[in-house]
């Protein structure tokens, strides 16, 4: 079971108290009464605080996001206070054009609510120097 931190002003309603009640014929029984109120809290889905923009790298970056990477870039917040984040990532490559999505998931771990986000970023990857077929007379290769 997952406690719920209490928002500022809200408090619980919670005591108990024994006493003594008469029945008939000069009987009488000990009764403890207790009670514990607590908040209600709204079981919406976690949301992200803070995202990473995504976007062009250029051409052969040297830094490209990976997971740990992203997650440091990540906030998330829920109604109970136990939100883990996770990615993952998935790269297409299509000729030199690169481009990575990283999917974002937000879990509410009292509640069992996801929120889901994308951050994508692209980038070319030229790894093959040019290769001269030919040159006009006189030249040299």
């Amino acid at each position: 079971m997952c406690s719920v931190p209490l928002q500022h002003g809200q408090t619980l309603l919670s005591g108990s108290i024994t006493t003594n009640l008469p029945w008939l014929y000069g009987a009488s029984q000990t009764v403890t009464l207790t009670w514990n109120v607590e908040p209600v809290i709204d079981r919406v889905p976690p949301h992200f605080n803070s995202l990473p923009t995504g976007g062009p790298l250029g051409c052969n970056p040297t830094n490209i996001p990976d997971d740990r990477t992203i997650l440091g870039m990540v906030d998330a917040g829920g109604g109970s206070g136990f939100v883990t984040v996770e990615s993952q990532h998935v790269d297409v490559t299509n000729g030199c054009a690169v481009t990575r999505t990283f999917s974002l998931t937000a879990k509410d771990k009292c509640f069992h609510l996801e929120a889901h986000a994308l951050v994508v970023y692209w980038w070319t990857a030229d790894t093959e120097p040019p290769v001269i077929t030919s040159v006009p007379g006189g030249g040299n290769a």
